[in-house]
């Protein structure tokens, strides 16, 4: 990411709490691609799930959906247009701890480094002086 904008909201629906759990940010790769994401927690006590995980890419020939709570994709491509279902697997948290326990049993290098987490850092940090400015915010890769 190049550069973020984003709004964030304090206790949408718990005003007793002083805490951000609404938020939504605009972002620009260095290819020009833009993207948002909704990092809200906002659904109601009696809400049948305390949120969803879905990530979509649009483009030009189609979009992809990913929703990590079902195991799989859904392609809408083509004219006229058709969808896809491909299954793709387990929970992404078993990604995660396969991935790791691989690293461990192999001594390979990891595929989530502390630069990774060190760069996610640097989003949120910028996400946060967007909110309160209420201007985009350059993003330094350093």
């Amino acid at each position: 990411m190049v550069e973020v904008y984003a709004e964030i909201g304090y206790s949408f629906f718990r005003p007793d709490l002083d805490i951000d759990d609404a938020g939504l940010l605009s972002f620009r790769l260095a290819n020009g691609v833009y993207g948002t994401l909704d990092t809200s927690w906002s659904r109601p006590a009696g809400h049948h799930t305390w949120g969803n995980v879905i990530l979509e890419l649009v483009g030009s020939e189609g979009v992809l959906s990913v929703d990590a709570f079902r195991p799989h994709l859904d392609v809408t491509a083509g004219t006229p247009r058709h969808s896809y279902w491909h299954p793709w697997g387990r929970s992404p948290d078993h990604g995660l701890i396969d991935d790791f326990a691989d690293m461990i049993r192999t001594g390979r290098e990891p595929s989530i480094r502390g630069h990774d987490g060190l760069q996610a850092l640097r989003v949120a940090l910028a996400a946060y002086e967007s909110s309160q400015t209420g201007q985009p915010v350059a993003l330094d890769h350093g």
